[in-house]
């Protein structure tokens, strides 16, 4: 499936991000990012959804992307997203709950942040976040579902 959802994404995005390639940093790529499972979850399910999809987005067009894992973490367990409910509630569940481990490798650059699903945004919005002190040109924030 993951084959499939990174195909869609980038059929859906190859315009945006042909434009991207061409004004991006001198010899750089564009970053790709997935939002990062606890360890707890991790070892429940023994695979990262949203990593599997930007592992193949990042191997459709290796010139343009560069997959970066292991450097954007969850800090803690966290209740599930749907238990909740409000978006309100959501993000105050997430809050502080990711980390870049090191800031340098995102500065001045792109970075497209992938989850496998959204409803209120709360997490890619606080995973985002984690992103501040690394100072990237810009954060491309991308669901598969939503």
């Amino acid at each position: 499936m993951a084959d499939i959802f990174a195909g869609w994404l980038y059929n859906s995005l190859l315009e945006e991000l042909a434009e991207l390639a061409q004004y991006r940093e001198q010899g750089g790529k564009i970053i790709i990012v997935s939002v990062p499972l606890s360890k707890k979850r991790f070892h429940q399910r023994g695979y990262n959804q949203s990593e599997e999809i930007a592992r193949r987005l990042a191997e459709l067009e290796p010139k343009i992307f560069r997959l970066e894992t292991g450097n954007l973490i969850k800090t803690r367990e966290t209740p599930s997203q749907v238990s909740c409910g409000s978006r309100a509630k959501r993000l105050e569940n997430l809050k502080g709950a990711f980390r870049v481990k090191n800031n340098r490798i995102f500065r001045g650059r792109t970075v497209l942040l992938i989850d496998d699903v959204t409803t209120t945004g709360a997490t890619l919005a606080e995973a985002s976040h984690a992103f501040g002190r690394a100072r990237p040109r810009r954060i491309i924030k991308i669901a598969v579902a939503g």
